[in-house]
């Protein structure tokens, strides 16, 4: 089949089911069909089009066809797939191009010029690639995802729906990260690895120059480091506690002006004002208690409602559980419970009555 001007041709006689149509068209393969030539004898085809691009076709009362177009696209060139909605309207097009330095696919939900979302994959020439999702109401992407793969680099920036609101990701991607910051759908934010247990959880070793506000958002004066670390606290109203180390304050409630410095210590503590706990344990079991100072692994351990008492030293008074004005300093040293007003000074030194002063201990031959 052809025209007055050209010639259509069935290149090989032994052809089966081939269809040669139009000007210089001409078709060498089994079972085709050929419309029109190629390079300047190429023709364009429009059903229901006077004017189509490639391939176009619109349906009776329709605004705009649908159909394959191309196009010149960044120097090089670019197609387009189009469909209709049930109304015959334009509904999606699909651009596909590629020019010198990059190639880059399209996805057009809506009418032209009327999108609703825009879906950009774009692959360039040094090795990145980069997919971006853009509504009409923010010109900036609601998803983007940059993906870097000279030397087994990796980077990503967006979003996943299954798992993570957000993720920023360096050395992977989304679902075999290396490092990058994540947050989930409860706000928590996990820095340099995937699931936050915490509102802030860090995996690593943490840089921080210039000052540092850890206060409780609602008491301002107080500080609270650690696991479980003066979670019975009423922050209501400003109390100037620290409480810093695992279990430190931990059953703490009312009291004031406290600090507990030390993995468990004070952490019976529950009311009381000026108290000073320091090192493993110190206070571990008093659980009120005003003006008493303990600095030493299980220094005061167990002293229950005394006031003004002072242990200074490996288990200093770590044995008595009652006791007012009681000062013991150096290793073990002690006094006898229910003492009040005593100094106990040096290794293993012990009082055993009120208002009495040790100096040494019974091996002590001579002062």
């Amino acid at each position: 089949m052809g025209t007055k001007s050209g010639i259509a041709n069935i290149l090989v006689d032994s052809l089966d089911r081939a269809i040669a149509l139009g000007y210089s068209a001409k078709v060498d393969c089994h079972s085709c069909a050929v419309i029109g030539g190629v390079h300047e004898n190429a023709v364009r085809v429009g059903i229901g089009v006077d004017s189509p691009r490639v391939l176009e076709i619109k349906e009776p009362g329709a605004s705009n066809p649908i159909g394959i177009t191309q196009t010149n696209l960044g120097g090089g060139a670019s197609m387009e797939l189009m469909t209709t909605d049930g109304g015959g309207e334009l509904a999606t097009r699909v651009r596909i191009g590629g020019g010198f330095n990059f190639t880059q696919s399209q996805f057009y939900f809506g009418p032209k010029g009327e999108e609703t979302v825009r879906l950009n994959i774009r692959g360039r020439s040094d090795s990145t690639t980069q997919v971006d999702l853009i509504t009409p109401s923010n010109s900036k992407p609601v998803f983007h995802r940059y993906f870097y793969s000279n030397n087994l680099q990796g980077g990503a920036i967006g979003l996943d729906t299954k798992d993570q609101l957000i993720k920023l990701i360096y050395g992977g991607n989304f679902a075999n990260s290396v490092k990058g910051i994540s947050i989930n759908s409860s706000g928590y934010v996990a820095i340099n690895h995937e699931v936050p247990e915490e509102v802030l959880d860090v995996k690593g070793t943490t840089k921080i120059s210039g000052n540092l506000d850890i206060a409780n958002h609602e008491d301002s004066t107080s500080i609270v480091i650690g696991k479980d670390a003066g979670i019975a606290s009423d922050f209501s109203v400003p109390r100037s506690n620290t409480f810093l180390g695992v279990s430190a304050g931990m059953n703490h409630d009312s009291g004031a002006q406290n600090t507990a410095i030390g993995k468990g210590a004070m952490k019976s503590f529950q009311s009381g004002l000026n108290n000073t706990a320091l090192g493993y344990q110190a206070m571990l079991d008093v659980n009120s208690g005003n003006e008493n100072t303990a600095i030493g692994a299980d220094a005061l351990k167990s002293n229950v409602g005394g006031n003004g008492n002072t242990a200074i030293g490996f288990r200093a008074i770590a044995a008595q559980d009652t006791g007012d004005y009681q000062t013991a300093v150096g290793f073990f040293a002690n006094v006898t419970g229910g003492c009040t007003n005593t100094t106990s000074i040096g290794n293993n030194s012990f009082c055993s009555g009120d208002n009495t002063i040790r100096l040494g201990n019974s091996a002590i031959t001579s002062i």
